[in-house]
């Protein structure tokens, strides 16, 4: 196994983590925007790819494809947002990394998995900026980084809210493409390992 790193690849790696940085630093709406759609259109560009190319490039897109849509899923996906999302060991270290962070001031909400609940992100009087509707689905409680204002006491308990901050739904947007990227290159192994038998 070779250690070898062209520049190229390294300095793509310095600007995405410096993107990462910047979009967890300085957390909003804004940031958000553009880490999903960013990671919408790459996930887009690597459907594109995986399409017209056939055998280890195909590979690799299905595998960043099916892990980073897979993690997004499970995280944000109607049932499992609010019954597996909210216990995953990522959304608890993103809820840590944020308290650690911003201290006792979290970042604005910006998906609220709560009975019709809609969010104003930039307090522009009332007018809604994301919201999820989904009657009955959503009742369990769920684990937050900061206790709703009726509960005193820990700030990694169980309360009534299940709630992405945007510096929770930043960072999931990110962890998507790193899972991606994961998923990618083992599906590539994959495939190698299958042609290389055969």
């Amino acid at each position: 196994m070779s250690l070898k790193f062209s520049l190229r690849d390294l300095l793509l790696l310095i600007a995405v983590i410096s993107v990462v940085c910047a979009a967890l630093a300085n957390t909003g709406i804004w940031w958000h925007s553009i880490i999903v759609t960013s990671t919408l259109s790459g996930m887009t560009g690597l459907l594109l790819w995986g399409t017209l190319h056939s055998g280890s490039c195909r590979a690799f897109a299905c595998g960043w494809l099916l892990f980073a849509a897979g993690y997004l899923a499970l995280v944000f996906g109607p049932w499992t947002g609010s019954n597996l999302g909210v216990n995953l060991i990522t959304t608890k270290g993103l809820a840590l990394l944020e308290l650690k962070a911003l201290g006792n001031t979290p970042s604005p909400a910006v998906i609220d998995f709560n009975f019709n609940a809609f969010n104003d992100i930039d307090s522009d009087s009332g007018v809604v900026d994301l919201g999820i509707v989904a009657p009955g689905i959503y009742s369990d409680p769920g684990w937050t980084s900061y206790p709703p204002t009726s509960v005193t006491g820990s700030f990694f308990s169980r309360g009534g809210v299940t709630t992405y901050t945007t510096f929770q739904s930043t960072g999931h947007w990110l962890l998507a493409s790193v899972f991606g990227y994961c998923g990618a290159h083992l599906a590539t192994f994959l495939c190698l390992r299958r042609q290389e038998s055969i």
